[in-house]
């Protein structure tokens, strides 16, 4: 008998930004309160509170309470 294959697609962490952020430098992502993050990593090699997030397609940490 074969066997079905699994297609459903990853599930995704969602976080919505609670306060607007003002990128003040290129390694940092700029987001208006609201906006959908999506979460990339939460363990974050000992960075306690700090998530890997991106939004429109770029990357950077960002302290956990900024999001929900």
């Amino acid at each position: 008998m074969a066997r079905k294959r699994n297609t459903t697609a990853a599930h995704k962490l969602l976080a919505k930004a609670t306060f607007d952020n003002i990128a003040e430098s290129t390694d940092e992502l700029a987001f208006r309160k609201g906006e959908i993050l999506t979460v990339i990593e939460t363990d974050t090699n000992g960075l306690k509170g700090w998530w890997l997030c991106q939004l429109r397609g770029r990357q950077a940490m960002r302290y956990a309470l900024a999001v929900q």
